[in-house]
């Protein structure tokens, strides 16, 4: 019997949102084409929460990133395709069960920045600078954290 991983790389010509939701374990997923990307996106229940995006080139064979909120990030890191649109699929299946929560940042400037923690009491490390923190989870409501500076 194939794993899931021996059986994802071979089904993975031919990506659409039938797999995709397969792939993420999530049911409301949607495919949109624009400006020459094909962008799969993993929506929650409440369409104002973030959603997780999955951007392809427009044949579909090259993972250009994974988003959620204003995090994003590449997966180019083997040769073979397919093993970098695995390990984006995996991130995205990590947000979509909480096994990543998102700790975003931002300056008084509003740029933002962040990280993946396990859980929401693990904010870790700050900029200097942060002036709002916001935790977020997938298909749940951002929630905005007090930042107290312990010196």
């Amino acid at each position: 019997m194939a794993t899931w991983r021996e059986e994802t790389l071979r089904n993975l010509a031919n990506l659409d949102v039938e797999k995709v939701r397969h792939y993420l374990r999530w049911d409301d997923v949607e495919l949109k084409r624009e400006g020459g990307l094909c962008t799969f996106y993993a929506r929650p229940s409440n369409l104002e929460w973030p959603s997780i995006d999955i951007g392809f080139d427009t044949s579909l064979e090259y993972v250009q990133h994974v988003g959620f909120h204003h995090w994003h990030t590449h997966f180019e890191s083997f040769q073979d395709e397919r093993r970098n649109v695995l390990r984006a699929f995996r991130c995205a299946r990590q947000i979509i069960c909480g096994a990543r929560i998102l700790c975003e940042e931002s300056d008084a400037k509003g740029r933002p920045g962040g990280h993946f923690v396990k859980s929401a009491d693990e904010v870790g490390f700050l900029w200097k600078d942060s002036v709002r923190l916001v935790v977020l989870r997938f298909n749940a409501a951002p929630e905005e954290k007090a930042i107290r500076l312990e010196l």
